[in-house]
């Protein structure tokens, strides 16, 4: 299936064609990786959730089309703190 990957605080994004079968890890890291960016520093997130790294796509219910945002560690932190 078709996600696509977006960091909005450089503004780029990243359509990758990954199985649903996939961790939210492993896509994180692909992502990061064609963005240049460092895995460890990011969290990937849908809508106001950051989804757990351990589990796959399927499990946390992503689908074909869906955009997914990359945060900034810190920035997430201080956003599920204010929420």
């Amino acid at each position: 299936m078709e996600i696509k990957v977006v960091d909005p605080g450089r503004g780029m994004g990243v359509s990758l064609e990954v199985d649903p079968d996939a961790t939210v890890r492993a896509v994180k890291d692909e992502a990061c990786a064609a963005l240049s960016l460092r895995p460890e520093g990011y969290v990937l997130t849908r809508g106001e959730a950051a989804l757990p790294e351990a589990f796959t796509l399927a499990e946390v219910g992503v689908g074909s089309g869906e955009v997914l945002v990359l945060l900034p560690r810190g920035v997430w932190e201080v956003l599920s703190r204010v929420r």
